[in-house]
Parts: C-alpha cells; structure tokens; sequence
C-alpha cells in the first residue's frame, strides 16, 4: 500500500465499465490518488479516464487482489502504451513518462475472475511527511466473535477502513495494538444509517463510546496506554449501511496532507483534486503562534461539498475561500461546538482554513466530502477576506 502525503481516496459512486459512456473520470492527476473497486464475473473490465496537465514521471499500481487481474495504460484513442500482466495472484504495477494529455487506466479479470482491488496512482510529486496514511478494505468481513476479529496490528500514523455493516451483519470489531502511548483519534463517517462506536480493552471492557442519535458522524479522542484493544462498530437496531473507519494516533503532521499546514497561500498543505466522490480526514492542532491552518484543494467539476470541524477542546471557527482569498462560507460558532460548511461547489481553486479564536490552543479533527450532486450554492461573504478573522490570526 502506498503510504503518502497527499491521498485521496475514491469509492466510485458508478460500476466503472469498458464503454465510452460507462468509463469512470478521475480528471487531472495531481499528488496520490487511491481508487477501491471490485471486477470480474458479468463486470468484464473498469476504465478510468484520467488527464496529465503536467509532463512527468506517473506510478499506476494494482493490490489488495485475490484474484489475477492485469493493468494497462491506453492513450486517449485507446491504444495500449504499456501494460503489467504477471501471472497469478500478485500486484500489477507501471511507472512510465507521460506528456500533456488524455490517458485511460484498464483493469483487466484474467478469465474473468471476480476480485476487489485497491488501484493506486502517484505523479512522484509527494514525499512522506510527518504522518503516513494506510487505506485498507478487510479481505473478509470483520466479524463479533475472537475468530472474526479484524487485526489491523499497531496503529502508526493514520488508518482509513473502507467496510459495511448491518442486517445479517451484527458488527465488525478491528483489534489493534498501541506501541507508543499518546492520544488517539477514531472516527466514523461516509453513514447512511446509525452506528455507534464503541472502544474496548483486550477483555472486552468499554473504555469509550461514540454513541450519537440518527445518521450523524461519531468520533472518540482519547489517551491509550502501551497495549492492546479493539474497536467495535455497531449498528443500532441492525441498520445496513457504509462506513468509513479514520484512525490517527496523532503524531506531528496527521492527516491526508502529513504536513503542518501554514498560515498563508503559499505554505498551505495541499490536498489535491476532489473529483466528487472523496473522503478526507485531518487530524491537527491549533493555537498560540500557530494559530492558523491553511489547506488548498481544486474541485474538478460542480458538485456537493461538507466540510466538518469536530473534536474541539477550544474555540475555532471553519472558512472556506477562493483563490483570491475572499471568503465564500464560514462556520463561527462560540465555545468548543463543532462547525460545518455545506453547499454546492464549482470547478476551481480554493482554501479552507482553520482558526483559533484569539489564538486559544485546541486539537481538531477536520473531515471533507464531496458528492457529484448539488444542493445549494456558496455565496461570498461580505466581501471580507481571512486577513480580518482575528487580530493574531492572518492568511496573507
């Protein structure tokens, strides 16, 4: 798996397919791009258009497979550049020099064979920062009972767990091990249903619950010792639904990004292009000097966006701007309650910033979506720009 420092990670919202009208676009390719599907059986094939707007050195890899399934890169008439065919059940990869352009990415099942697979795609320009992030999808389903248990192994850095749970599916229970005693971060996210998330020790023994009503978000924060533990997921009243599982233990630059994000345009952590299916999950801190966090992103066409600020132990406030930094929404609410910005974004260039209120220290779990759907659009406020939220606090 590849561990980076700039990583969306898409769940396509369609089945790709071989067809002109059915092929799945990741638009243009910037930083790390983490693709989980599945193929074979009566889906003969997946296809993701993509584009290179910058000449360069592209890794395209294939994992996470229980079947043989082959990988190609085709230019945009279809015709094969290079291709990565090993026998049996093992990784594909490809690294080659692209020019300026229009490619196509094909999953091939040899024969057929059905297998989920986890494609991952590099323009080489990321290096590992301070934090790593490690996206899993559990090759069985994480079951309730000591022979089911899901073992994720010692929490470093970041973990993404992409699962479902519900009807026939009681709950799934991860265990893993803290090597390192510190503050950890767990989140659930991506529900269409209510599921509660539970913290227990090796016997069993609640440490924490997440335990929200509806179809809201959970999250627990809390201190572990050196040993081990399990998370359980369950869904109230055998709800069916996905979910995405955010695990962090906090080390310096945790997140997506695995940089410190800076205060201005040009040292915001970058996180890449949203193509509206994307999950993110930031985990930062806030405060004193380093009052102010910056992240940049681009939005390859009109779609849905939510940004959540949540697990607060002081005030901070949520903007999202443009690329001439004028704000278009802010979120400000008082005290530690969380703040959320929702609406429909266009294709572009655009910032989102974290601020502590009048430079108060507090920890933050900053979690992003985005969706090919629209709902209600931004609109500027007020003419104002970052460089007035607070006296201590500046972006430009």
């Amino acid at each position: 798996m590849i561990n980076t420092n700039n990583s969306n990670v898409i769940i396509p919202n369609f089945d790709p397919g071989v067809t002109s009208s059915t092929v799945y676009d990741l638009g243009a390719i910037t930083g790390n791009l983490i693709v989980q599907e599945s193929v074979g059986g009566n889906d003969q094939g997946d296809a993701y258009s993509f584009s290179v707007s910058q000449a360069g050195e592209y890794t395209f890899s294939l994992e996470g497979l229980n079947a043989d399934v082959d990988l190609y890169i085709l230019d945009a008439q279809g015709n094969q550049i290079d291709l990565s065919a090993t026998d049996g059940i093992v990784d594909e990869s490809i690294t080659l020099d692209l020019a300026q352009g229009n490619y196509v990415i094909f999953v091939d099942p040899w024969d057929g064979n059905l297998t989920q697979y986890t494609l991952n795609i590099s323009d080489g320009s990321s290096s590992v920062g301070g934090g790593t992030t490690q996206t899993i999808i559990p090759n069985f389903d994480p079951g309730v009972t000591s022979s089911t248990v899901y073992d994720l192994g010692a929490i470093t850095g970041n973990l993404i767990v992409q699962e479902s749970v519900g009807g026939n599916d009681q709950g799934d229970a991860y265990s893993f091990s803290v090597s390192q005693a510190g503050e950890y971060t767990f989140s659930l996210e991506g529900l269409n249903a209510d599921v509660d998330l539970y913290i227990l020790d090796a016997q069993g023994n609640q440490i924490d619950l997440s335990a929200t009503d509806g179809i809201v978000d959970e999250s627990i924060t809390l201190d572990l010792a050196q040993g081990n533990y399990v998370i359980f997921v369950d869904p109230w009243d055998g709800n069916l639904t996905q979910y995405t599982l955010n695990i962090s233990d906090g080390s310096a630059g945790t997140g997506i990004s695995g940089v410190d994000p800076g205060d201005t345009p040009d040292t915001a952590a970058n996180l890449g292009v949203f193509t509206g299916s994307d999950r993110i999950f930031e985990a930062g801190s806030i405060g004193g000097e380093d009052a102010v966090d910056l992240f940049k992103f681009s939005i390859s066409s009109t779609q849905e966006f939510d940004a959540v600020l949540e697990n607060l132990n002081g005030n901070a406030d949520l903007y999202v701007l443009n690329e001439n930094m004028q704000v278009l929404a802010d979120s400000i609410n008082s005290g530690t309650a969380s703040e959320s910005i929702s609406g429909t974004i266009a294709a572009g260039d655009y910032f989102l910033g974290v601020v502590s209120y009048d430079g108060v220290e507090t920890n933050y779990d900053l979690s992003i979506t985005t969706d090919g759907g629209n709902t209600s659009g931004f609109s500027p406020v007020a003419d104002s720009t970052l460089a007035v939220v607070s006296e201590d606090s500046h972006f430009v």
